[in-house]
C-alpha cells in the first residue's frame, strides 16, 4: 500500500475525518511538469505525486497540503504517534540535494535500526542521524522502514516518507563529428533529419527540446526565414538552413556551437563540425611588389617575397625569375623566399622584372619596375675587358684594343662618349678626353631617342649618329688610307623595314650605306646578302662587319658565325675605305628604319675569325636570356615589300614561320572580315637556325594598283 494512502486511510478510520477532494485540488503544473523518473503511486484524488513542484490548492479547516503531497497532518487534539514508540515522519526534499534525517522515538528507545530501504536513493550515516541521497534527476514519493529498540526489545516499524521537489535539469547535447558538406566555395544544407543524426540531446525531465545554432564560429548561415527575435537560428523540422563556408576553407571546420533547449535552459554548447571537401585552387598574388627606384651605384636591394603569392589550399609556393628586360643594368636571383637585385656597376635606367610562382603545377607571375636614376660625375664609364681578348682577368686571345667604344647603354655613357671619357675595367691610367665631340646625334636631344627599358638608343626615322674616328693612314699612304678596320655593333632589329646600318661618307658613293640587314634579316650590302633570318626581331646580336683592303675582303659575322663574305677588287682610296667622320643609319634611299644600339666599337685593322669568335662568345656572357641563341615564341611574321618602281622591282610578300607547314596562302581583303585565297607561297627551311624556321616569299604583281588591301597568310594543312 502506498504510504500515502496509508495515511489519509488512518485519518478517516481514527478520527471518522477524510479529505475529500472538494477541500482542495492541485493545478495542472506551471514550471516543467512530467519528466524524470517517477513514481506511478497516486493521491487519494488521482493527482499524481509530485505532479506540480508549485500547486495551487484549497485550503481546508482540517488539514494543509503543499506540493502535491501530504507533507504534515495538523489535528489539534490527537497526536498521531502518541501511543508509538518509533514515530513515523514526512520529509521534503530537493531533486538532486541530500537531505539530513533523524529518527525519532519515545525516550524508552535506545538504538534505531533501518528495515526497508529506501527505492529511489541511498542512506548513509549512522542511526539515527541519516543522510538521504536521491537518485540522479529523481522527483517524487519516496520512503524507507525503520524500527527501533526499548528494554532490548524491537518496536513496531515506523515510515519515513520523502517527497522530492523536482527541480528542472538543463538538457544535455554532444555532436558527433563526421557531417559531410559539399564542397570548398559551395554552400552546405542543413536540416533537422540531416542533422540529428549527428547530434545526441536528452532532457531529464522528458521535455520537447528545440535545437538552436548558439554562435556561428565561421562562414555565414542563409534561410527563407528570419532568425529568432533573440537573433539565433533554430533547426527545426520541415525547414532547411544554407551554411556557406569562408572563401577557400576546406578539412573539418568548425562551422557553429549548439544548444538545446526546453523552454526554461539551455544545455551546456557543443561546436559542430562540418567537413568540406577541398578543391584545387589557383595560388593568387596577394602582395604585389611596388615599383622601385634607386641611385645609380645603390646598394643591392634585398627583399622578402614569402607574401606575394597566396595558395589557399596552403600548397608551398616555389619562386622564380621569369625574365627581366635591361640586362645590363641588373641582375636578380631568388634564394627561398628572398629576391635580391643585384644593380650593375655604374648602370642606370630601367627594367621591368616579372617574378613567377609555382604551386602544385599551377602559376602566377608578378611584375614591377626598377629604375635606376643615373648620377652624372666626371668618372669614365667601364669597359669590359673581353673588347682587348682579357675575360675575368685571363687572357683569353690577342686582341689589340679598340680605339672608340661608344656606349648607349646610359645617358651618361652617351654624354662621355662623346668626349671618349671611357677606360677599361681594372686599368689605372684615366682616358685622354677629346677637345671635339666624338659622336653627335642629328637630333636636338639624345633623351628623345634614349630608350631607358632597353638600355639602347633607338634609330628610327630619320634618326642617325655621327662617329668620329682618327685617320690613321695620310701623306705618302694615301693610297691605303684607311681600308682596313672592324665595326662591331650590339644591335636589336624590328622586321619590315630596310636597316642602313653603317654609312663610311668616303668615296664616290657617300650617299649611300655599305652595311646593311634587309626586312628579313640577311646582312650584307651592295647587292650581296647572307641567307634570310640571319638576324631575327626582338633578340639582341654583335654584328661585326671586317674589311680587310690588304686581301680586299669583306666579311659580315653574326655573334660568331661567318653569314657573309665577298671579294671587292681595288679597295684603295674607294668607297670602302673610311674618312674621319662615319655615318650610323644613315642612307639617302631610306628615312623609316627602327632599330636599337647598346654600343659600337671601332678597331683600326680587320679582326681574325678567331677574334671574332672570342667576342661573339662574350655577347652571350653579357647578354645571356637577350642573346640570339635563346629563341623563345613561335611566330608567323609577314611583311610587305613594296620594292622600288624606277628599277622595275615589284611589290613582294615576305615571310617567316617557326611552324612546320610547307605551303601558305596569301590571302587578301577590302575590310578585314572577307578574304580570299591570293596565292601561294611555297617556304624553305633554314637549315642553320636553331629552330625549325621557314621563309619564303611571293610577288605581287597587280593586287596593289589603286587598292588598299590588307594581306594575312595561312597555313594549307
Amino acid at each position: 500500500m502506498n504510504p500515502n494512502i496509508y495515511l489519509v486511510l488512518i485519518s478517516c478510520l481514527v478520527f471518522g475525518r477524510c479529505i475529500h477532494s472538494t477541500e482542495y485540488y492541485v493545478n495542472a503544473p506551471t514550471f516543467n511538469s512530467g519528466g524524470g523518473v517517477q513514481d506511478v503511486d497516486n493521491l487519494g484524488n488521482n493527482h499524481s505525486l509530485g505532479e506540480a513542484v508549485v500547486p495551487t490548492f484549497r485550503t481546508s479547516s482540517h488539514f494543509s497540503l503543499s506540493s502535491g503531497f501530504i507533507n504534515a497532518i495538523h489535528i489539534a487534539h490527537m497526536d498521531p504517534n502518541q501511543d508509538r514508540l518509533v514515530y513515523s515522519q514526512s520529509i521534503q526534499a530537493v531533486e538532486d540535494n541530500p537531505i539530513n534525517i533523524k529518527l525519532t522515538g519515545n525516550a524508552a528507545v535506545t538504538s534505531f535500526a533501518v528495515k526497508d530501504m529506501p527505492k529511489h536513493g541511498k542512506l548513509t550515516g549512522d542511526s539515527p542521524n541519516l543522510l538521504y541521497i536521491p537518485e540522479t534527476n529523481y522527483y517524487g514519493a519516496d520512503f524507507f522502514t525503520f524500527y527501533g529498540f526499548a528494554n532490548s526489545e524491537r518496536t513496531e516499524d515506523a515510515i519515513v516518507n520523502i517527497n522530492v521537489i523536482n527541480v528542472n535539469d538543463p538538457p544535455s547535447l554532444t555532436v558527433v563529428d563526421g557531417f559531410f558538406g559539399s564542397s570548398e566555395d559551395q554552400d552546405t544544407s542543413i536540416n533537422y533529419d540531416s542533422i540529428m543524426k549527428y547530434v545526441n540531446m536528452s532532457d531529464a525531465e522528458g521535455g520537447d527540446l528545440t535545437l538552436i545554432i548558439n554562435k556561428i564560429h565561421t562562414g555565414l548561415i542563409y534561410t527563407e526565414k528570419p532568425p529568432h527575435q533573440d537573433g539565433r537560428y533554430r533547426i527545426e523540422e520541415g525547414e532547411a538552413l544554407q551554411w556557406r563556408p569562408e572563401k577557400d576553407q576546406f578539412g573539418l571546420i568548425e562551422a557553429f556551437s549548439l544548444v538545446a533547449f526546453d523552454g526554461q535552459m539551455y544545455s551546456d554548447e557543443s561546436t559542430f563540425r562540418i567537413s568540406v571537401d577541398g578543391i584545387e585552387d589557383a595560388p593568387v598574388l596577394s602582395n604585389p611588389i611596388e615599383d622601385l627606384e634607386r641611385d645609380e651605384n645603390a646598394e643591392d636591394i634585398v627583399l622578402d617575397i614569402s607574401e606575394l603569392f597566396y595558395d589557399a589550399d596552403g600548397e608551398e609556393i616555389s619562386y622564380f625569375v621569369k625574365d627581366w628586360s635591361n640586362k645590363l643594368l641588373l641582375m636578380p636571383v631568388i634564394d627561398g623566399t628572398i629576391l635580391k637585385i643585384e644593380l650593375k656597376e655604374n648602370a642606370n635606367g630601367k627594367s621591368i622584372i616579372e617574378i613567377g610562382g609555382e604551386s602544385n603545377g599551377q602559376y602566377i607571375y608578378d611584375e614591377f619596375e626598377v629604375k635606376v636614376i643615373s648620377k652624372f660625375d666626371a668618372d669614365p664609364f667601364i669597359v669590359n675587358t673581353y673588347w682587348r681578348g682579357s675575360f675575368e682577368g685571363v687572357n683569353e686571345i690577342e686582341i689589340a684594343p679598340p680605339i672608340r667604344v661608344w656606349s648607349f647603354n646610359s645617358m651618361e655613357n652617351i654624354l662621355k662618349s662623346e668626349l671618349g671619357n671611357w677606360k677599361y675595367a681594372g686599368e689605372v691610367e684615366g682616358p685622354v678626353l677629346s677637345e671635339s665631340p666624338l659622336l653627335t646625334i642629328n637630333e636636338n636631344d639624345w633623351k628623345k631617342v634614349y630608350y631607358t627599358d632597353g638600355a639602347s638608343v633607338r634609330i628610327q626615322n630619320a634618326t642617325s649618329l655621327d662617329l668620329i674616328v682618327p685617320e690613321n693612314k695620310s701623306g705618302a699612304d694615301w693610297a691605303k688610307r684607311n681600308n682596313a678596320y672592324t665595326f662591331v655593333f650590339d644591335i636589336r632589329v624590328q622586321y619590315g623595314i630596310n636597316q642602313p646600318l653603317l654609312n663610311t661618307s668616303h668615296g664616290k658613293e657617300a650617299t649611300k650605306s655599305e652595311l646593311w640587314i634587309n626586312p628579313f634579316g640577311a646582312v650584307g650590302g651592295q647587292g650581296s646578302y647572307s641567307n634570310l633570318s640571319a638576324v631575327q626581331s626582338g633578340k639582341w646580336y654583335r654584328v661585326a662587319y671586317v674589311v680587310d683592303g690588304e686581301n680586299q675582303l669583306i666579311n659580315y659575322y653574326v655573334d660568331e658565325n661567318l653569314k657573309n663574305s665577298r671579294i671587292i677588287n681595288n679597295m684603295i682610296d674607294g668607297r670602302h675605305s673610311i674618312g674621319t667622320n662615319v655615318k650610323v643609319g644613315y642612307d639617302q634611299q631610306v628615312d623609316n628604319k627602327s632599330y636599337e644600339l647598346r654600343r659600337v666599337v671601332y678597331y683600326d685593322y680587320p679582326l681574325s675569325r678567331d677574334q671574332i669568335n672570342f667576342l661573339g662568345r662574350m655577347s652571350f656572357e653579357e647578354f645571356n636570356e637577350e642573346n640570339s641563341r635563346s629563341l623563345e615564341g613561335d611566330e608567323t611574321l609577314i611583311y610587305l615589300y613594296r620594292g622600288e618602281p624606277e628599277e622595275g622591282e615589284n611589290p613582294t610578300i615576305f615571310m617567316s614561320t617557326v611552324e612546320s607547314h610547307v605551303y601558305w596562302y596569301i590571302q587578301t581583303s577590302a575590310n578585314l572580315f572577307d578574304w580570299v585565297d591570293y596565292r601561294l607561297i611555297e617556304t624553305t627551311k633554314v637549315e642553320d637556325t636553331e629552330k625549325n624556321l621557314r621563309i619564303g616569299h611571293a610577288s605581287i604583281d597587280d593586287a596593289l594598283s589603286g587598292k588598299h588591301l590588307f594581306y594575312r597568310v595561312r597555313a594549307v594543312e
